[in-house]
């Protein structure tokens, strides 16, 4: 009997080449009356290991970011089973939480090592809950690659007093008295 059950198993078995995966982008669900939901939150990805960064790249040590989605829900009666009025919004997508990366190590080329967690928090059985997509990884720069973020913008140059900019004492500053 037990032969003839492995045998019913094996046969209804897809082939690994046929299995299939929807990654779904939303983390916080629909309730019944949905007035608004602007949610994206994160899909599957494939990180690499310290095996597959790039040769010559260059350790930056751990990085983290993290981002939220946010949802309302407000019931329409007293009743434990009560229709509620919802609202969703919030960007809970890797993407995001790269961008937040590059942002605080401009020079971040990569990731590899990560670990990602949710983290939900709720108030009053749903009324407001909140769920956090968190990565913790490892990042590598590239030697002699342009950091992705801008350069913050240069001061305002100094107007009106004749002075070059590259001399211009900035406001608040006390300058060194001249030497006779």
């Amino acid at each position: 009997m037990t032969a003839l059950w492995a045998l019913a198993v094996l046969l209804s078995a897809r082939p690994a080449g046929a299995q299939t995966y929807a990654a779904h982008p939303h983390i916080i669900s629909l309730k019944t009356l949905t007035v608004f939901y602007h949610v994206t939150g994160p899909l599957s990805t494939l990180p690499m290991t310290h095996k597959d960064i790039p040769r010559g790249a260059v350790d930056i040590g751990e990085v983290s970011g993290s981002s939220c989605q946010r949802e309302v829900n407000i019931p329409t009666s007293a009743s434990l089973q009560a229709t509620t009025i919802t609202a969703a919004e919030g960007n809970g997508s890797y993407q995001k939480i790269i961008a937040q990366m590059r942002k605080t190590h401009p020079d971040l080329a990569g990731i590899y090592d990560v670990k990602t967690d949710i983290r939900s928090f709720a108030i009053l059985f749903g009324l407001y809950s909140s769920q956090c997509t968190e990565v913790l990884a490892r990042g590598y720069a590239l030697p002699g690659a342009k950091p992705r973020v801008a350069a913050p913008a240069a001061p305002p140059a100094a107007k009106s007093s004749g002075i070059p900019a590259s001399k211009a004492v900035p406001a608040g500053a006390r300058s060194a008295p001249a030497k006779p």
